[in-house]
């Protein structure tokens, strides 16, 4: 991908060695959708999560740890798909 690129960016652009992104607003985004988030897991049987605790914690979990929210509504998503 670098070297793709090469002509195109910088050299101190593509070839610095500390690459960062760019923060994103994930309690915000999570907040807003935590309907559609809950009902696109609702009916999930998945063994790992507790559906109806992850349903009760959902504001609390997003305002402590909001990657692992992800984490949790990502794996009962998959779950749910593969069902």
């Amino acid at each position: 991908l670098r070297k793709s690129l090469n002509d195109e960016l910088p050299d101190d652009v593509t070839w610095r060695r500390r690459k960062m992104g760019f923060p994103i607003p994930l309690k915000h985004w999570r907040g807003e959708a935590k309907v559609p988030l809950l009902e696109a897991t609702t009916g999930c049987q998945c063994p790992f999560i507790d559906q109806q605790l992850l349903t009760m914690n959902y504001d609390a979990v997003l305002q402590t740890n909001p990657q692992h929210l992800w984490n949790l509504l990502s794996v009962t998503m998959w779950w749910t798909i593969q069902a």
